[in-house]
């Protein structure tokens, strides 16, 4: 698995974890205000989602900057597989191109 596909697997993840954190919100409005979890994450809800926010953008584009990188490096290995197979395939050229030879 390159890393470009496992930080994308993690920004998946973290964004699933932000998901279910909106929904847990969203159901704790329905919800008695004085129960245990709903005190606990009225005071620390807005950190919570901070993080994970946070998290969501480090995470994606560490993904985005090693896929380009990857892709670059790519790009490379097939150019320089292209310039070696040229070299080897024998002296092509164009019959109407002039050398300075001649």
């Amino acid at each position: 698995m390159t890393l470009s596909k496992a930080l994308f697997f993690l920004t998946a993840a973290v964004t699933t974890v932000f998901i279910i954190t909106i929904l847990a919100m969203v159901a704790m409005l329905v919800g008695d205000p004085n129960a245990p979890i709903n005190v606990w994450f009225n005071n620390h809800g807005s950190m919570i989602m901070t993080v994970e926010v946070v998290g969501i953008g480090l995470s994606g584009m560490s993904a985005m900057v090693a896929d380009r990188r990857e892709t670059l490096r790519e790009m490379r290995e097939k150019a320089h597989e292209s310039r070696g197979k040229s070299r080897t395939s024998g002296d092509v050229r164009d019959p109407s191109v002039k050398s300075r030879d001649e």
